[in-house]
């Protein structure tokens, strides 16, 4: 086999650089699907999913995929005896168990220990944003998500009880008990 970047040399499987142009011959990538998940409070469980790619002109075998911490779960049946020809990608579940999670951002990690050596790649687990609105008179709030354009502005005060909430100004559909599918406007 040549060298794919000059296609002079004879390459062995073995050679990590062309001895002619010096091009390295090994290497992958790893991306995830996300690299910020929200946990979703009502769910027990989520999923991401990890991908490598053999990036090197020879054959990447897979050795072994942990992940930290124990939450996170690697299918056994992904993680060893794997080999990716030039180019090929693999896709690797993982699990995420965060049933008994604290209401705490987590960081999270992934190793993939290769025939080309170890990679790893990290990911952040946090809790959907909460917030509330407080107006000087509830009656107000919910006249106002009635969708009536002709409705006064208010002024409210947003308090962020989890995580970070971003207001931009623009139309937005807030669904009330009492008027499902309702449309306000934020200005800031």
């Amino acid at each position: 086999m040549q060298c794919q970047n000059c296609e002079i040399w004879e390459i062995l499987p073995d050679d990590v650089y062309c001895s002619y142009c010096g091009k390295k011959l090994i290497g992958f990538e790893l991306a995830l699907s996300q690299e910020r998940i929200y946990r979703d409070n009502d769910s027990e469980f989520g999923q991401i999913e990890l991908l490598i790619t053999n990036q090197g002109q020879s054959s990447l075998k897979i050795k072994d995929i942990r992940a930290e911490p124990a939450f996170v779960g690697v299918e056994s049946k992904t993680t060893h005896l794997v080999e990716l020809a030039s180019g090929e990608k693999h896709h690797v579940p993982l699990q995420l168990n965060w049933k008994n999670l604290a209401d705490d951002p987590v960081q999270c990690k992934v190793w993939v220990d290769t025939s080309m050596g170890e990679e790893s790649k990290g990911f952040e687990i946090l809790p959907l944003p909460a917030f509330k609105i407080e107006t000087p008179n509830t009656e107000v709030s919910i006249l106002v998500g009635a969708g009536d354009d002709s409705s006064p502005p208010i002024k409210c005060s947003v308090e962020v009880t989890k995580g970070k909430v971003m207001l931009q100004e623009g139309d937005i559909t807030i669904n009330y008990k009492r008027y499902p599918r309702s449309k306000c406007s934020i200005r800031t």
